[in-house]
């Protein structure tokens, strides 16, 4: 990483740990292994929570809030900018949004669009 010489790093990732059966102390520990590493090499960094799924998954909506709230807790220990994403995906049940996603994980054309909009006002703050 040190090598790259960016200012602004964006970091969304957990996902697929979770839905591996890999949980609280793993993403804890990656998390605190990549945060680490950016923390040293004078950049800011916007950590973004785990949007949500739609129902059936592989992936535990419960599991990704409390990710979630680890990944909070690291970005502020490390003095970067948290941006929740995940509720402005999330509709009435506690899901992603039907409208935003092509398969129930990933992002469609509309998703990504809100998924911009969102970093880009964040910045901006």
């Amino acid at each position: 990483m040190k090598s790259w010489n960016r200012k602004k790093y964006f970091l969304l990732a957990g996902v697929n740990n979770i839905s591996r059966g890999h949980y609280e102390e793993t993403i804890r520990e990656y998390y605190s292994l990549i945060l680490e590493d950016l923390s040293k090499i004078g950049c800011t960094v916007y950590v973004q929570s785990i949007l949500p799924v739609r129902e059936p998954s592989s992936v535990d909506n419960e599991r990704i809030e409390v990710a979630n709230e680890i990944i909070e807790e690291l970005a502020l220990e490390y003095g970067c900018e948290f941006i929740d994403i995940h509720s402005v995906f999330t509709d009435e049940n506690d899901e992603l949004e039907q409208e935003l996603t092509k398969d129930g994980v990933h992002l469609n054309d509309e998703g990504y669009t809100v998924w911009i909009e969102q970093i880009e006002k964040n910045i901006r703050e």
